[in-house]
């Protein structure tokens, strides 16, 4: 007995030991991170990266989530006027050490796969690219959002609110991610705010409609984090063990209207202000539970959403509590727009006094808050229609001319004219006076009389076009390194010689004519690949001669098989064709995917052996 107690005290003695070094190695870390830094008070508390879009080739696509829409809403509030981009704040990129506050070496080690991202973010032609593109194009912008969330902690306890336009992955836990979640940076912004702020209370209100279960996880045990979760159960991610984790769960099934999510939402308000008293509220906002949203099932008005982001805030407001802001997986339309709105008339800071209603309503119309409500109204509720109707409408033109919208105005009527003028929805968005634009600026008028200024190449405001440089430098790269081989070949030289030489001359240390460092590390690391399939492939000019038949034509035949037969499966899955083409190409030309039809042909070569096979001797079996 005497062993067996001294045996269990030497183990739990040992455990002891562990989380005291684990605890210990993890405020270093945060100690040391350089993530909070210092913001001057000219910026306002929204912090944003152009970094934070994920876009490479058409694949971020392949998901409902819309992983532009954080840039899109920036620059359009931006050209806008309502928001100056000198006065948006910029996070740093989260290291690994930053990281691994929370996810375990292992985690970030399985990042590394290609085909682990992909199943996280469930686009599955990602698996087929390179991890070094994955790591760029996929998980910086991750990283950088993750910056984004820590810091807005530190900016809202400074300035009473703080949106992080972006982040709020709230189905990844320290060991594990997915749903589009690949960091746990909700997390991650509650652990620095205990070690660097001396928070010792934290209030996660989760409004997605999926149940938050990446950070109900993290904190399953820990008492100084109080989750309200409400979230639609008939929807992913099921996961009833993290639900056990939530303190309070809110449930609203599919179907649920404004009124009655508006009810239970101030019911869990006041039962959470009254069981907890926290130092910092970590607001995930997400819109998926807006009415039409195929993955929310919900049927949240706009203004319903308002409202819901408003009592949130005042929740905050009126307990002096710091409020931190994240939109979560869905970028929302019209979030960002009612928290500013509540931020510009009742949070200036903790310690602010509550102002009249009538007020608020009054002055709402020319705030900051109303000039993106309405933006953000012109963005998404328009957006969503058919531009195929009118062929001649005015987004098909400025499409056309690649022009952006710089400002709407309204035609101002003659002194001695006293006809109405025509409506126009968002007539109030800007207020611009006509004599004081440019002369060369072109404009478009419709049939409502409503004026669209059109920016010139001269203006200052940047066109919206897509960024096609790394197909420009990868063309530049491909011509001069078939003119380096082709000539080195002639000379009797190493065509491989060719190839590097062709690189060292238009790269940085030549010419220049790839020379943005982003760029150079993307080619260079596919240069690697090449180099890497030619050496072990032993690329031979004149063995592709020989199966130049069945290597062209049977290869494009392959391709074109398999991308029709993905289109048709697509079709008949309830997807569209456009989408199955594009996943098969992309599968058709994988070294894997080849090996698995060739492995499959070699294992139904015995069956399918003409009269000396598998198959012909059961035919003949059965005859006799």
């Amino acid at each position: 007995m005497s062993t067996a107690s001294s045996s269990s005290a030497g183990v739990s003695s040992s455990t002891a030991t562990t989380t005291t070094e684990a605890e210990t190695l993890r405020r270093n870390r945060i100690m040391s991170s350089k993530l909070y830094f210092d913001v001057p008070l000219s910026k306002i508390p929204l912090i944003y990266s152009p970094s934070y879009d994920i876009a490479f080739l058409g694949i971020e696509k392949l998901h409902p989530f819309d992983s532009s829409k954080w840039g899109r809403i920036c620059r359009f509030l931006i050209v806008d006027g309502a928001l100056g981009k000198s006065h948006i704040v910029e996070p740093l990129e989260a290291t690994k050490d930053d990281l691994l506050v929370v996810h375990s070496e292992t985690y970030l080690n399985s990042l590394k796969s290609s085909l682990t991202v992909s199943i996280i973010v469930e686009v599955p032609p990602v698996a087929l690219l390179p991890n070094c593109l994955v790591q760029q194009k996929v998980l910086h912008p991750f990283r950088k959002q993750v910056g984004g969330s820590i810091l807005a902690a530190k900016l809202a306890k400074e300035r009473g609110w703080a949106i992080n336009v972006g982040g709020g992955f709230h189905h990844c836990s320290g060991d594990k991610g997915g749903g589009f979640c690949v960091y746990a940076d909700i997390s991650l912004c509650i652990h620095y705010a205990f070690i660097r702020l001396n928070i010792s209370r934290v209030m996660i209100i989760d409004l997605d409609a999926h149940q938050g279960n990446g950070h109900e996880k993290d904190f399953s045990n820990d008492s100084r984090v109080y989750i309200l979760d409400m979230y639609n159960p008939d929807i992913y991610p099921f996961d009833y063990e993290a639900r056990r984790y939530i303190n309070q769960k809110v449930e609203v099934v599919s179907g649920t209207a404004t009124n009655e999510y508006l009810t239970k939402l101030d019911e869990a308000l006041k039962v959470a202000g009254h069981v907890f008293d926290p130092e910092l509220v970590v607001y995930n906002a997400g819109t998926d539970v807006l009415d039409g949203d195929p993955l929310g099932r919900l049927k949240i008005s706009p203004d319903g959403i308002i409202s819901r982001d408003e009592k949130v805030f005042r929740f905050a407001r009126e307990r002096n509590i710091p409020l931190v802001m994240l939109t979560s997986a869905s970028l929302p339309s019209t979030s960002l727009a009612s928290v500013v709105s509540v931020s510009d008339h009742e949070f200036d800071g903790p310690n602010a006094t509550e102002s009249s209603n009538a007020s608020r309503s009054r002055s709402r119309e020319d705030s900051f808050a109303g000039m993106i409500d309405r933006a953000l109204e012109k963005e998404f509720t328009e957006n969503d229609q058919t531009e195929a109707n009118d062929a001649g409408g005015f987004n098909n033109s400025v499409t056309e001319q690649q022009a952006v919208l710089e400002t709407v105005a309204r035609v101002k009527p003659k002194k001695n004219d006293t006809k109405e003028e025509k409506s126009f929805q968002l007539h109030h968005v800007f207020n611009l006076d006509n004599d004081h634009r440019a002369e060369d600026t072109p404009t478009l008028i419709d049939r409502k009389d409503n004026v669209f200024i059109i920016s010139n190449f001269k203006s200052k405001y940047p066109v919206l076009q897509l960024d096609l440089r790394l197909i420009s430098d990868l063309v530049v790269v491909i011509v001069s390194a078939t003119c380096g081989g082709i000539a080195f070949a002639c000379i009797g030289q190493p065509v491989i010689t060719g190839y590097l030489l062709a690189g060292s001359v238009v790269g940085p240390g030549g010419f220049s004519f790839v020379s943005e460092m982003v760029q150079v590390e993307t080619v260079a690391q596919f240069g690697v690949i090449f180099l890497l399939f030619a050496l072990g492939l032993e690329f031979s000019t004149t063995k592709l001669r020989v199966v130049r038949t069945v290597a062209v034509l049977g290869g494009l035949l392959q391709i074109l098989l398999f991308m029709c037969l993905c289109g048709i499966m697509a079709s008949l899955c309830g997807g569209k064709p456009s989408e199955g083409v594009f996943v098969g190409a992309f599968l058709s030309m994988s070294s894997t995917a080849v090996d698995c039809a060739v492995g499959l042909l070699f294992a139904l070569l015995p069956v399918l052996g003409g009269t000396s096979g598998i198959l012909e001797g059961v035919i003949s079996m059965t005859k006799s």
